[in-house]
């Protein structure tokens, strides 16, 4: 999918979520990013629970997978670009990379 798709679905995704428990699969970690809660599984087995942002910061399976997907400074330029266009859920803080570079 493209940017520009990709942003718009996220959009429609975002406003239908606002008040819900949502149960997603996503291959981009920017999709869920944003998330109060990830849960990481291995084999049916959970293996990391916790928000995005400190699943990043324990160096296990999720900040490993978020590393293949960022480049060397942590930036994911789809979350980047999809956070500083879309204002996030009131439930939703977005993450502090993408809050350092809107900020610039």
């Amino acid at each position: 999918m493209d940017t520009e798709s990709e942003i718009a679905v996220q959009h429609a995704l975002s406003e239908l979520m606002r008040g819900r428990t949502i149960l997603a699969v996503a291959h981009r970690l920017s999709t869920i990013a944003g998330f109060d809660r990830v849960i990481v599984l291995d084999e049916g087995r959970i293996i990391e629970d916790g928000p995005p942002a400190q699943l990043r910061q324990r160096r296990g399976t999720f900040a490993r997978l978020w590393r293949a997907q960022t480049d060397e400074s942590g930036r994911d330029a789809m979350t980047e670009e999809w956070w500083s266009r879309l204002p996030p859920p009131d439930h939703v803080a977005p993450p502090k990379a993408a809050m350092n570079s809107a900020r610039r």
